[in-house]
């Protein structure tokens, strides 16, 4: 009895001496925001996300050089798979599943999504090759594909590859995105491997997801990082690829004007296969590049890109001499928006399978070095409308009669307003005249501008197919003027109000060539009603301005 109380006593003696070895010492803190660092939480997986392959086994898979597990390099769990080539210079991974996959995603709403490794990226040919996916099983039936050079730009080692699948190719009908069971990726380097220089990619974690509405930011189109001279024609035989004076990637192209005829060209010898989708439109689109002098002078010549796979055919084209702020021994960034293009007298180009590019630069001295890098195409927000008048006040306006502005009223088209009259029984003649206090930029031009404004008729019937609306830079009618009947309108209006829409390029000139679209002072319709018997005629106009052609 005496050894258990004796026991007793040195746990109790123990567990104290442990307590007060565990008390906190009192310490006065540093930190005294009194702010609890947050625990790390990891980011969580993508609820859309399906995986076609996680790359951890290799079977299934085939490629050039032989398929095979890699532990030592991955992204995402233990392994990827890797292939090694060391003859000849194609590099191919491909796999077909047993069972296909549904991605439970749209060709709207999804992307393609995988780890690419690249042993280096200098010596990776983008401008032929193609990502693929499909669900037939096999290339080039039910497929979906994108250009390799949609991998610009590269980087040697990892790259997380996202390919929206808005943004893809068809071949065979397009691919059942609730059947996936085909992957493929093939592309060249830029000089035959051999056993003793190899060349490796991998891949991993290869999936489908739901994709950003947000567009991406650019397209790439000529990224200039390798003088292939199958594909790539520079004048003079000057051209070479500069690793080191470059802007972006490996490398870029440089050449120098021709030793006779001051003048340098840099042009595709043949169609780029696949050939781009650029993602934009005329309105939004935009060619960018940098461009490279060691001399600035005064630029001639031409820049273009067609679909037709050369030159002057479904093609646009700019003037170099508009390029301004150039200088010298500097890269500078050149930017040419679509809608200020010129247009080849076949047609505009498809924008969705662009394939050639020619810049053609006319300097007037020999031996100026030239380089260009980084040929992409991007997006630009629309320009803004101009306004000419809202018409939310009489002041300034002239018509037959008193007119009147409804302010506030529900009939307005736009604003708080709108300028109105009465073709009054006994009458047949109506117009509206404004002359603007100071000249208006319209912003626009010629080939891609239009004068839009809306029309009131109360009874379209009684109008009669006669009249005319016009626009001037002269302050008044019939001199620098462009102008478009009325009678072509007539069969497209309706009873209440019409916005009208008059394209720049299909106006009428006054013989001294029409009106300045930069300094617009002088507006007017007129029109008519076909006989006086007609009961009174309700007229009026809102929101005139200056837009761009879509």
């Amino acid at each position: 009895m005496k050894l258990i109380k004796i026991m007793i006593a040195c746990f109790i003696f123990t567990l104290a001496l442990t307590f007060a070895s565990c008390k906190k010492a009192e310490y006065s803190s540093r930190d005294t925001s009194g702010i609890v660092p947050e625990p790390v939480i990891p980011e969580p997986v993508d609820p859309t996300l399906v995986v076609f392959d996680n790359c951890e086994n290799a079977t299934g898979w085939d490629a050039a050089g032989g398929a095979s597990l890699d532990p030592s390099s991955k992204k995402e769990g233990e392994n990827s798979i890797k292939a090694t080539i060391g003859g000849g210079d194609a590099l191919r991974m491909q796999k077909a599943l047993a069972q296909p996959i549904d991605t439970k995603l749209t060709k709207e709403t999804g992307q393609l999504i995988f780890w690419l490794f690249v042993e280096d990226a200098g010596k990776v040919k983008l401008s032929d090759g193609q990502i693929e996916v499909t669900s037939s099983g096999v290339p080039d039936q039910q497929e979906f594909n994108w250009p390799t050079s949609a991998l610009n730009p590269l980087q040697t080692g990892w790259n997380l590859v996202k390919l929206k699948l808005a943004d893809a190719g068809e071949s065979g009908g397009g691919a059942d995105l609730s059947k996936i069971n085909f992957f493929r990726i093939y592309m060249n380097t830029t000089a035959a491997a051999s056993p003793a220089a190899t060349f490796t990619m991998a891949l991993d974690a290869i999936g489908f997801s739901a994709a950003s509405s947000t567009p991406s930011n650019f397209v790439p189109f000529l990224n200039c990082d390798v003088f292939d001279e199958e594909l790539w024609e520079i004048s003079g035989g000057s051209g070479k690829l500069d690793a080191v004076n470059k802007k972006e990637g490996a490398g870029a192209l440089f050449g120098k004007t021709h030793p006779t005829g001051g003048y340098l060209h840099m042009k595709l010898k043949k169609a780029l296969t696949p050939a781009i989708r650029t993602n934009v439109t005329k309105l939004t689109g935009q060619l960018s590049f940098w461009l490279y002098l060691d001399k600035v002078v005064p630029l001639g010549g031409q820049i273009e890109i067609t679909s037709s796979g050369e030159p002057d055919k479904k093609e646009y084209n700019w003037d170099p001499s508009k390029i301004t702020g150039l200088k010298p021994n500097a890269w500078n960034l050149v930017k040419l928006n679509l809608r200020d293009a010129a247009v080849s007298d076949d047609g505009a180009p498809d924008l969705n399978a662009i394939n050639f590019f020619r810049m053609y630069l006319e300097t007037g001295e020999d031996g100026i070095n030239i380089g260009i890098d980084d040929i992409k195409f991007g997006a630009i927000p629309p320009p803004d409308d101009v306004m000419f008048d809202n018409a939310d006040v009489k002041d300034g306006w002239e018509t037959v009669g008193e007119p009147v502005i409804e302010i506030s009223s529900p009939r307005a088209k736009q604003g708080t307003g709108f300028l109105k009259n009465t073709i009054k029984k006994g009458e047949d003649f109506m117009q509206f005249i404004k002359n603007a206090p100071a000249p208006i930029n319209s912003t626009f031009t010629e080939s891609n501008g239009q004068f839009k404004f809306w029309w009131y008729i109360s009874d379209v019937s009684a109008l009669k197919a006669d009249g005319s609306i016009e626009i001037t830079s002269s302050g008044k009618s019939d001199e620098k003027e462009s102008a478009w009947d009325v009678a072509p309108l007539l069969p497209q209006l309706v009873n209440g109000w019409n916005q009208i829409t008059l394209d720049f390029d299909k106006s009428n000139k006054t013989a001294d060539g029409g009106a300045d679209y930069k300094a617009i002072n002088h507006f007017r319709i007129f029109f008519f009603t076909k006989d006086k018997t007609h009961e009174d005629l309700m007229t009026g106009i809102d929101d005139l301005k200056f837009v761009i052609k879509p």
